[in-house]
């Protein structure tokens, strides 16, 4: 992973709008599908490796940063007309008045839903003929967490996850491929934490937990003996314990920053190379200088702990309430806006390199 990959990510996104390569609604169709076949294809091209799954495989890694992606893009697109184009401040071309704009995420929620539904005919396909490769799991599994990823950054709805994996593993008598049990155990931890931090979630997730129990004690009615090898049912067991530890992040994902704390001068001239640098978060690419106040709190600057670049800068701000233990977590939400790096991937270090706990 890129150590500084904030730049990145801003820089990529200011390019979309400052080369106006999103000008319609078609435009961000095309992106969003050029996303998923980055995804998906890097994965389903006869990859035979049984060492390319998981969190640090391509796909995983991959996905998240086009995730993080889609969703700074969503902070900068607009609305789209019915006819496709962009309706800047708040213009409603040729919309009447019953009708709604169409929205980044209503044309991200299509993508999804096309991708998926083509991935899992694709996959039944295969299934029946017997024919599915080592290639073709990749791919299920790469297309099902990309979906967790967008999730989690709320650019879809729990719904769309229930689904998803209402269709992967089924909901009842269905003895569903053990390779979409794979899937469900790679997806499991990465959305476990978001998901039950709301009774609704939680609720939904102890349905999923439990369909894959009830799968796990599958035994054929003839035999008597496990439906799924011991392989399966050891990875749900594993899925279980996680579950149990309240999902921790895996260490894989994470982005190694550093805050240090600078005068204002310091703090404005860094801001100034990261507006030269297209890296700053879109509610500051207007602005002439930092927000913030000289004579007001402290000024911070993070960076990458392993380039030493700066990634972003916060000013004015109350490091005694951003450090303290009951609240450090809003820290880690703080860097997030402004670098669009998912929060809970942060590992934060103090200016003495000991490593901040966040609470997670």
């Amino acid at each position: 992973m890129d150590d500084a990959q904030p730049l990145a990510l801003h820089t990529t996104t200011s390019r979309f709008q400052d080369e106006n390569l999103l000008e319609t609604a078609d435009d961000v169709k095309s992106l969003a599908e050029c996303f998923f076949n980055i995804v998906l294809e890097r994965t389903g091209g006869g990859i035979e490796d049984a060492d390319q799954t998981g969190p640090d495989s391509s796909y995983a890694r991959l996905g998240q940063v086009i995730a993080e992606i889609l969703v700074l893009l969503r902070l900068l697109l607009p609305q789209f007309c019915s006819c496709g184009k962009k309706l800047p401040n708040g213009s409603r071309c040729c919309l009447q008045v019953e009708e709604k704009p169409v929205t980044f995420t209503r044309i991200l929620l299509d993508c999804v839903q096309r991708r998926f539904e083509s991935t899992m005919k694709q996959f039944a396909e295969a299934e029946r003929a017997g024919s599915v490769t080592i290639g073709l799991e990749f791919k299920l599994t790469a297309c099902v967490t990309f979906i967790g990823r967008l999730y989690f950054h709320k650019l879809v709805a729990a719904r769309v996850v229930a689904q998803v994996v209402a269709e992967t593993i089924g909901v009842s008598e269905r003895q569903p491929h053990p390779a979409c049990i794979r899937c469900m155990c790679e997806l499991m931890p990465l959305i476990g934490h978001f998901m039950e931090d709301s009774k609704p979630g939680t609720a939904l997730m102890g349905q999923f937990i439990t369909r894959l129990n009830n799968l796990r004690a599958l035994r054929n009615a003839g035999t008597n003996l496990a439906v799924y090898d011991q392989t399966i049912r050891d990875k749900l067991v594993d899925l279980q314990h996680v579950r149990s530890l309240k999902w921790p992040v895996v260490a894989g994902c994470r982005v190694l920053l550093q805050y240090i704390v600078v005068d204002w001068a310091e703090a404005n001239q860094d801001w100034q190379q990261l507006r030269r640098q297209k890296a700053l978060p879109p509610n500051q690419v207007l602005l002439n200088g930092p927000p913030g106040n000289v004579d007001e709190g402290q000024h911070v600057k993070i960076v990458s702990l392993l380039s030493g670049r700066t990634v972003a800068v916060a000013c004015s701000q109350d490091l005694a309430l951003l450090t303290a233990a009951a609240t450090a977590a809003e820290f880690a939400e703080l860097i997030s806006e402004l670098t669009g790096i998912y929060w809970r991937r942060i590992m934060l270090f103090q200016p003495d390199s000991t490593p901040l706990d966040l609470g997670y």
